[in-house]
């Protein structure tokens, strides 16, 4: 079974060759095909894990009352994990499996490195955004018009179905 989404401004007619393709394709200015629109998928699962990263350590600012933004003092954030309470609460707001949550649930957990780990996290919000650039890039190259956040679930596992109907 072939599955063909019709873009806002998209013939029929195209929609026929996309699908008959079996991937995206330009017209006259160059052919671009599911290593594009792959391109475009990885780079928004890139975003995504960027963002889970960003959020998580704003979750864990949160968790131990520290300010929302800017610089951290290494010291105030080993007071804060000094209470068990506050240590145990961010824990659980980092989540399970990034480099936070295993400075959190280690036996000796530095200030320092949980500071930095918090700041990095920031960082990874910059991160995020550029990937999701390059992520509309490469969709803009394949002609496909800019996904809303809202049905970027929707086009990706699009895309993944694209994939692998040409796997086989």
């Amino acid at each position: 079974a072939t599955l063909a989404l019709l873009a806002p401004g998209r013939s029929a007619p195209a929609a026929q060759d996309l699908a008959a393709s079996g991937g995206l394709r330009l017209g006259a200015e160059g052919a671009t095909g599911p290593s594009e629109a792959s391109a475009a998928s990885r780079a928004e699962q890139r975003a995504r894990g960027h963002e889970r990263r960003a959020d998580a350590a704003a979750d864990v600012r949160t968790a131990l009352n520290l300010p929302p933004d800017g610089p951290l003092d290494p010291k105030e954030v080993a007071e804060r994990l000094s209470d068990p309470a506050a240590r145990k609460k961010a824990r659980e707001a980092a989540g399970d499996g990034s480099d936070l949550s295993e400075q959190l649930n280690g036996s000796n957990t530095s200030g320092e490195a949980v500071a930095r780990l918090i700041e990095r996290g920031e960082d990874n919000r910059g991160e995020a955004s550029r990937t999701r650039r390059e992520a509309a890039g490469a969709r803009a190259r394949l002609g496909v018009p800019a996904v809303p956040p809202a049905r970027r679930d929707v086009v990706q596992q699009y895309l993944k179905l694209i994939d692998r109907e040409r796997a086989r």
